[in-house]
C-alpha cells in the first residue's frame, strides 16, 4: 500500500534548515552537469564531484569513466577503487564487479524487467546441486511486479538482512509497511503501527531526505531500497533499476543511452542528449521505466494496443504503436496518459480485502481516445472507450470508495442526456476542497457491461458539466490529478 505525503524537505535537526547549505550543479552550454560543488553543511550531503562530459558523444571523460561501443558506462570510480560492468544490450547489465571485488549476476525476463539478483562465489553464479545438476548459489535476491511497480523483492542466504553483530534477522526490514510518498512518487517517509496494549498506533520509523537528482542526505542506519520514484536502488553499485536501463544519482545521469530514439523531440534540444535524466528537470518531471520521460508503462501500451489494430485496419497501414501514439494531438494524449495512469495507480479489493487488480488490469483494449472538440459537450470530450474484460464492473462493485450512479433520468435510457449508451456508471468517492479527493474517476458502462467510456471528474456543482470537468489540462485540474495519483508528467504546460 502506499501513501501519498507533501515533499517533506527538512527531515532532522541538522538537516537543511538553513538557506546557505546545499549544492550547486554546474551546466555547460549543452545542458551536461559538470559535477557537484557542496556550499554549505548541515547533515551529511553527499561529496563535491568533478565530471567530464564529451561535447561530441555526450559520454562522461576523465579518470576513471569508460564505455562500450553502444554509449553503456562500463567503467566508473567508487571510492579508491572502480565499479565495472558488462551489458546483454544497451541498458541492461548482466555482469557487475562491484569497488570490493565481489561479482553480482543480473537475470531479467522477456520484458526486460530484473528477476534475480545473484551475488556470485567465486565469480560463479550457479553451485552443484547434488543430483547431477545445478542451482543458483545460495546469496540471491528475486523480485516480483505488478505491472511496471516493483511489490515484492524476496531475499535468500547472506542478502538477508540481519542485525548487526548476530545471525538474527532484522524483522524491521522485513516487517509490514506504509511508505509515504511525495509528488514524484519518492519515498520520504516509512510508517508503522506498534502495539501497546492491545492499541495499534501510527509511528514515523525513519524520514529520508533526497536532492533533486535522488541522492540522499545524511543516510539513515537502515535505508529502503525503494526510495527515489519508487524504483529500487543497488547497495552493491549505488544504481537505480529503472526497467530498460539503470541510473545514477551520483552521476545525475543514465550511464547508457536512451535507446528509445522516438523521445528526442525537435522542439526540446536537451531530448537530444540521451543520457540526461527528464531533461535535466526532476523535480518536475519523472521516468517511469528508462526510455522517454513521457513514455507508457507496459500496461498502457497493452491497452493502446487494441486502438493501433483498428487504426491500422482503418486507415490499410502497418503503423507500430509508436507511429500511431503519434497522431494524436495533444488533448488526445494528455487524456489517454492521465485516464490510463489513474486507472492503473487505483488499486481495486473485494469486501474481504483480497485484491482484484488495478482498475486498468479490468479494461481489455482502448478503442477510442476524445480529446478537445470546440463546441462539443462535456461527456463527448476528455475520455477514452473501452472493452471491458469479464467481471470488470463487479469489481468496481466490489471496491469500496467506488458508488453505483445512473445516468439516465429514473434509469429510463430514452430520458438520458449524458453518457448516452452507457447507462450507469460508478464514481469513485470525492470531496470538495480536501487534498487528495477532489479528482475521481467516473467509468460509464453499457447495460452489457462490455463497453465502458471512462473519464475523471475535477469540478463540482455546475462546473461539473462543462468540459474542463474532465480535461487535465484545465486550471487547477493537474494538482487535483498528483495530489490523489502522485507520478504524473506535465509534459504539456511547457
Amino acid at each position: 500500500m502506499r501513501i501519498a505525503a507533501t515533499s517533506r524537505m527538512i527531515a532532522s535537526d541538522i538537516g537543511l534548515d538553513d538557506l546557505s547549505l546545499g549544492y550547486n550543479a554546474p551546466m555547460d552550454s549543452y545542458g551536461h552537469i559538470l559535477g557537484r560543488v557542496v556550499t554549505g553543511g548541515g547533515g551529511e550531503l553527499p561529496s563535491s564531484l568533478a565530471l567530464v562530459v564529451n561535447r561530441a558523444t555526450n559520454r562522461l571523460g576523465g579518470d576513471g569513466y569508460f564505455h562500450d561501443v553502444l554509449g553503456n558506462l562500463v567503467q566508473m570510480p567508487a571510492g579508491v577503487d572502480f565499479v565495472t560492468m558488462s551489458y546483454l544490450d544497451q541498458g541492461h547489465i548482466g555482469t557487475l564487479t562491484d569497488a570490493a571485488g565481489v561479482v553480482w549476476k543480473y537475470y531479467y525476463d522477456a520484458d526486460g524487467k530484473r528477476r534475480i539478483k545473484v551475488k556470485t562465489t567465486g565469480g560463479a553464479a550457479t553451485e552443484p546441486d547434488g543430483q547431477g545438476g545445478v542451482r543458483l548459489v545460495a546469496d540471491r535476491s528475486f523480485y516480483f511486479y505488478e505491472g511496471e511497480d516493483l511489490i515484492c523483492q524476496q531475499d535468500v542466504g547472506a542478502l538477508v538482512a540481519r542485525i548487526p553483530g548476530t545471525d538474527d534477522i532484522d524483522e524491521s526490514v522485513y516487517g509490514p509497511k506504509f511508505l509515504l510518498l511525495d509528488h514524484l512518487g519518492s519515498t520520504r517517509a516509512e510508517l508503522v503501527f506498534t502495539e501497546s496494549g492491545g492499541v495499534f498506533s501510527p509511528v514515523i520509523q525513519e524520514y529520508y531526505d533526497l536532492m533533486p537528482y535522488g541522492e540522499v542526505i545524511t543516510p539513515p542506519s537502515t535505508q529502503e531500497s525503494v526510495l527515489f520514484t519508487s524504483k529500487p536502488k543497488d547497495i552493491e553499485s549505488g544504481l537505480t533499476f529503472f526497467g530498460a536501463r539503470y541510473y545514477s544519482d551520483q552521476l545525475c545521469r543514465w550511464p547508457s543511452p536512451d535507446p528509445y530514439m522516438p523521445s528526442a523531440d525537435v522542439k526540446l534540444p536537451q531530448s537530444w542528449n540521451r543520457y540526461s535524466f527528464t531533461l535535466n528537470n526532476p523535480l518536475r518531471f519523472i521516468d517511469t521505466n528508462g526510455l522517454d520521460w513521457s513514455d507508457l508503462s507496459a500496461e498502457q501500451r497493452r491497452v493502446f494496443q487494441s486502438y493501433v489494430d483498428q487504426y491500422n485496419k482503418d486507415n490499410k497501414s502497418t503503423m507500430s504503436a509508436e507511429e500511431v501514439y503519434g497522431t494524436l494531438n495533444e488533448s488526445q494524449m494528455s487524456t489517454f496518459e492521465s485516464v490510463t495512469y489513474a486507472l492503473e495507480h487505483t488499486q481495486l479489493y473485494d469486501r474481504q480485502g483480497n485484491s482484484l487488480g488495478t482498475a486498468l488490469q479490468q479494461v481489455q483494449g482502448v478503442t477510442g481516445i476524445a480529446g478537445e472538440t470546440a463546441g462539443g459537450s462535456g461527456d463527448k470530450q476528455f475520455r477514452i472507450y473501452a472493452d471491458l474484460k469479464a467481471g470488470a464492473i463487479e469489481a468496481f462493485a466490489a471496491t469500496p470508495g467506488f458508488e453505483k450512479s445512473p445516468n439516465a433520468l429514473f434509469g429510463i435510457e430514452l430520458l438520458q442526456k449524458y453518457h448516452k449508451g452507457f447507462p450507469n456508471s460508478y464514481r469513485q468517492e470525492r470531496e470538495e476542497g480536501v487534498k487528495g479527493m477532489e479528482a475521481g474517476l467516473q467509468p460509464s458502462y453499457s447495460r452489457d457491461k462490455k463497453r465502458s467510456d471512462i473519464d475523471i471528474d475535477y469540478r463540482f456543482g455546475l462546473e461539473h458539466f462543462k468540459p474542463a470537468n474532465s480535461d487535465v489540462r484545465a486550471p487547477g485540474n493537474y494538482q487535483k490529478f498528483i495530489d490523489r495519483w502522485p507520478g504524473l508528467r506535465n509534459w504539456w504546460d511547457k
